[in-house]
């Protein structure tokens, strides 16, 4: 690992009428300080001289960061760091601080882990966007929606032959016998029962198909929940492998990695 003297940076512009901060501010919501911003405007121009744009705009996330600081010979300058690997190597044109830990890069085991989560996302992204899994996907949609409006257009119609066998009823008691009367509501009342029985079977029909569809589909969620679940779990497991690799010192001498020193915390991990 080099010497972190070797990773200072100097301005290349005069800094001595800078008035320098007297604490860190808050890192998520400040105003950053002039001097700050001027070792951020110094790293922009390197990167855009030893940096193609595609490894660094807007787009692509990459995050760099910069640290003001003074040598031991009271120069002020800066450390510069990037978020993640760079995919264009600087070759010491810009002097970055050494990685933490580089596990990713060279540890046989980190990189069989990551290669399974790498095989995992590559059998989830063709399970998600399979022909198959759309056909069915839309198969259920479409005999959702197509038993939802015969279901209403058949109980609209029992609605509209209800009020008129009502209708009928009243009417009958002023203008038929008791007889007629009698053999109207044997007619009407095999009706309501005939007209029962097609919205059982209506609904018996649907029923049955959309179970079917639902089956099929529930064997496609499942394989990718379960594909979901053990992702998450490798992940979590090699996060908490790197995360032991960061070592930390502070001010008393102590060293701590990122998994004991969020450990306290209820997510038990850095929040970023």
């Amino acid at each position: 690992m080099p010497n972190i003297a070797s990773c200072f940076t100097e301005f290349t512009q005069p800094v001595a009428h800078l008035t320098l901060p007297d604490k860190f501010t808050f890192p998520f919501y400040y105003q950053p300080d002039a001097i700050s911003v001027l070792a951020v405007e110094q790293l922009q121009q390197q990167l855009e001289l030893h940096i193609p744009p595609t490894h660094h705009d807007a787009d692509s996330g990459k995050m760099f960061g910069v640290l003001v600081v003074q040598n031991s010979q009271q120069q002020l300058g800066y450390l510069a760091a990037y978020s993640g690997q760079l995919e264009s190597p600087v070759n010491g044109a810009i002097n970055f601080v050494p990685a933490v830990a580089d596990m990713q890069l060279h540890d046989d085991e980190y990189l069989a882990q990551s290669r399974i989560i790498n095989d995992i996302n590559a059998e989830l992204e063709l399970l998600e966007n399979s022909e198959q899994f759309n056909t069915i996907q839309d198969a259920f949609n479409q005999a959702t929606s197509s038993y939802q409006q015969q279901l209403l257009a058949q109980q609209a119609v029992m609605r509209t032959t209800r009020e008129q066998r009502k209708q009928q009823r009243n009417d009958a008691l002023q203008q038929l016998n008791d007889s007629e009367r009698q053999q109207l509501h044997t007619r009407l009342a095999a009706q309501s029962i005939a007209e029962k029985k097609q919205l059982h079977v209506l609904k018996q029909h649907w029923q049955s198909k959309l179970a079917a569809l639902q089956q099929t589909l529930d064997s496609y969620n499942s394989n990718i929940a379960q594909l979901k679940k053990r992702r998450k779990t490798l992940s979590k497991n090699l996060q908490k492998k790197l995360f032991a690799q960061y070592q930390f010192l502070n001010a008393e001498g102590n060293v701590s990695d990122l998994n004991s020193i969020f450990a306290a915390i209820p997510e038990q991990s850095p929040p970023a």
